[in-house]
């Protein structure tokens, strides 16, 4: 009966193993920086261009803030469009969210969802909206740097 359980403990710590280097193989990888012009600071769009032809993924990270205090934020691209050689990538709509730097904390805004377009050419389109009734509060175009990953 022993001897039956040394393949499966084996099986086991194999599967384990194997699923780690499939988790480090799908890390995502740095491929494009520019700031708020859209002045290129590190990698090249034609580099996340490439990636987004060969169908990988794509996350975006940014940071938000007052001058003062900021807050990262990361999401995945969930539509991506290409025109010559910008680059723009609709996030998930969310809770909209409002930092409270004092308490280092982040609370939602239950009533209202946010969404926006990110480009490459560091100009931004935003959207909020009222979660009941859909009702627009505002579009608004904003410029920060973007950081473009892929897997």
């Amino acid at each position: 009966m022993k001897l039956l359980f040394i393949p499966v403990i084996f099986f086991f710590v194999q599967c384990i193993a194997t699923n780690e280097r499939e988790n480090v193989q799908q890390n995502w990888e740095f491929v494009y920086e520019h700031n708020s012009d859209g002045a290129s600071l590190k990698g090249t769009k034609q580099e996340l261009i490439s990636a987004i032809d060969q169908g990988k993924k794509v996350r975006i990270g940014w940071i938000m803030g007052n001058g003062q205090e900021s807050v990262k934020h990361y999401a995945d691209v969930q539509f991506i469009s290409v025109i010559d050689d910008e680059v723009f990538g609709q996030i998930e709509t969310i809770i909209a969210q409002i930092p409270d730097f004092d308490k280092k904390a982040i609370r939602l805004e239950e009533k209202a969802r946010w969404s926006f377009i990110a480009s490459t050419s560091g100009t931004h389109d935003t959207f909020m909206y009222l979660a009941n009734d859909h009702k627009p509060v505002g579009f608004r175009e904003q410029s920060w740097g973007v950081k473009w990953f892929v897997k």
